[in-house]
């Protein structure tokens, strides 16, 4: 299920450009702090050519998958 969640991240801040950390957190049912989690672990990945940045509350999304 994580593996899933994470490339569904990917498509949905890729896709928007920007979301929030709560908007994240509803879509997939999870807490924040989850979230954090799993954009920390896309963040450190080297087999993905992407950056998601935080800034505030909000995720934005730099490079491309």
């Amino acid at each position: 299920m994580r593996v899933d969640r994470l490339l569904s991240m990917l498509l949905i801040i890729s896709g928007k450009g920007t979301v929030t950390w709560k908007e994240l957190a509803e879509h997939f049912e999870v807490s924040l702090r989850t979230i954090y989690r799993d954009i920390e672990k896309i963040r450190r990945s080297r087999h993905i050519d992407c950056l998601v940045q935080r800034q505030g509350r909000r995720i934005l999304y730099y490079g491309q998958l």
